[in-house]
């Protein structure tokens, strides 16, 4: 799905026009830093000259916006690229420092079967967060990295802050449903 918004300064692209939003793995860009700002275009047209910058999320194509809107240069026919400056290259992957935190928190058994599961796409057929889009959370007995919202809205999280093997699910209120040994138990029990 595409959307226009604010006259068209901005574009956004999505993966689905409806529902969750779920980038296929096997169409992501190797940079999956959470926000790549890719280029920016200088334009000239009737109207005057504009800017126009390329950002990438997580790997997929999400956003160009436009300074002014297109609309105030002119015609579409009458506007022209005047240079382009590459700021990423997307093609080079990258390690956004906080998701590396991340993922050295786990415990190393844990740590590979979720590589292992991003690696051959596993992970997103189950509805697991990409490594980016994680996120540490604290409850009662320590800190935990919430790894999907499941379809039923519980949490599935690994504990971190001390890091221990296996997961865990939990309503949004914080209640214990169940703990599992590793993440296909708990995907394996929905």
């Amino acid at each position: 799905m595409v959307r226009r918004l604010y006259h068209d300064e901005e574009v956004n692209f999505y993966p689905s026009r409806r529902g969750p939003q779920r980038h296929d793995p096997a169409t992501a860009f190797p940079n999956q830093t959470t926000e790549l700002h890719v280029a920016t275009v200088s334009i000239l047209g009737p109207g005057g000259t504009g800017k126009v910058d390329v950002l990438i999320v997580l790997g997929h194509l999400f956003q160009i916006a436009f300074k002014p809107s297109p609309k105030r240069l002119g015609a579409p026919r009458a506007i022209r690229v005047e240079g382009v400056t590459i700021h990423s290259d997307p093609m080079v992957r990258a390690v956004d420092a906080a998701v590396e935190d991340r993922l050295a928190a786990f415990e190393a058994g844990l740590r590979a079967e979720l590589e292992s599961m991003w690696a051959d796409g596993s992970a997103d057929r189950f509805g697991l967060a990409s490594p980016a889009e994680t996120y540490r959370i604290q409850l009662e007995d320590g800190d935990h990295i919430v790894l999907a919202q499941l379809d039923d809205t519980s949490y599935l999280v690994a504990p971190v802050d001390p890091p221990r093997p296996g997961v865990r699910r939990f309503w949004p209120g914080g209640e214990l449903v169940r703990e599992y040994p590793d993440v296909h138990a708990a995907v394996s029990d929905r």
